[in-house]
């Protein structure tokens, strides 16, 4: 961490929470106990959230290295903020989609690292996030469902995604041994086979 810099510990931070600046970083202290927030590209994006006046809230580990293709992931609070040389730092925050994305294995599943924030406002409420494999997309009526880049989700793309007449994923892609996948739509379904592409079924 190096030497202090910008004079002494500070608190009174939210919850009652001190910190102090290093060369290197900070050392925060809460009830969740003492870690570090080291510079680089992980506290970059903390503090573009807000530090702990954000969703995520305070560190409640140290920043952990060692993760597929080099990565490095922190947690917080409310959620956790990954990064690699290939995606850069995004947060997974807290709730659907982040549990999600870990039932499909994180990072070492189809999903890949996160490389947007989660972003909210489409029809009817619905929060989506992109990764490097695709974007998870969420409603209250449907919860939270992959959509990989590839066939299936450029049929969907060409139907106006959530907008159009397929309206929202209900399932993820799922594929059997043949080879053929599918994805169930709130207006129908999509299966891909490698001899007749994507067949289109309306409910």
């Amino acid at each position: 961490m190096g030497y202090p810099v910008l004079g002494p510990e500070i608190c009174g931070l939210k919850g009652g929470g001190c910190y102090q600046m290093f060369q290197g970083g900070a050392i925060i202290w809460t009830g969740t106990g003492i870690q570090i927030s080291p510079a680089g590209p992980i506290r970059d994006r903390y503090a573009a959230m807000g530090f702990e006046n954000g969703v995520l809230g305070y560190p409640t580990s140290g920043q952990v290295c060692g993760y597929a293709a080099s990565g490095c992931v922190q947690t917080f609070q409310g959620g956790d903020i990954y990064w690699s040389p290939s995606s850069g730092a995004y947060a997974v925050a807290a709730g659907a989609i982040r549990s999600s994305f870990q039932r499909l294995g994180s990072e070492n599943g189809q999903t890949g690292y996160p490389v947007s924030n989660e972003a909210c406002g489409l029809k009817n409420g619905g929060c989506y996030q992109f990764f490097q494999g695709g974007s998870t997309i969420w409603s209250s009526a449907t919860g939270a469902h992959f959509s990989p880049f590839g066939s299936i989700r450029y049929v969907w793309a060409s139907q106006n995604f959530e907008n159009g007449w397929l309206g929202y994923p209900y399932t993820d892609e799922y594929c059997n041994s043949s080879r053929e996948c599918r994805q169930d739509f709130q207006g129908g379904s999509l299966i891909w086979t490698p001899t007749t592409g994507v067949s289109v079924y309306r409910r």
